[in-house]
């Protein structure tokens, strides 16, 4: 997949005013996942008896909302102040446009469910990469 770590990616980039690569149309989804979400996710699985059959099992673990690489680069050129620079490349046809992440089971069996949209994580995450250029 070639929007594995998408977001540090981007942020990194335009932070540095480098170009952010999007393949294709930009309009492939996915569902993000703020690193406090996974925290809480993985501390409700520790916390679960051995016993039970969340130890040894499997979990998806995202925010409900899909979100599109163009709303990616919207949203950091929202926060960053300006307009990024966009190379497009053509998309590898390997890349699903949407690949939905059914989080019912850790909703069921754990209680997960995420507590940061995707604005807000996108928000506290720049804010991180920015504090540390500064150093």
């Amino acid at each position: 997949m070639e929007y594995a770590a998408v977001i540090p990616k981007f942020v990194g980039a335009i932070l540095a005013r480098k170009p952010l690569t999007v393949y294709g149309s930009g309009e492939q989804t996915r569902q993000f996942t703020f690193v406090r979400d996974t925290v809480d996710a993985t501390l409700a699985a520790w916390k679960a008896k051995p016993s039970s059959r969340v130890w040894g099992d499997v979990f998806n673990v995202a925010a409900a909302e899909e979100t599109s690489v163009n709303e990616i680069v919207a949203a950091l050129e929202e926060l960053a102040g300006e307009k990024a620079r966009v190379k497009r490349e053509a998309m590898p046809k390997s890349d699903p446009l949407r690949n939905p992440i059914d989080v019912s089971k850790a909703r069921r069996v754990l209680g997960f469910k995420a507590k940061y949209s995707f604005k807000r994580g996108l928000r506290e995450t720049f804010g991180w990469f920015k504090g540390r250029r500064r150093r």
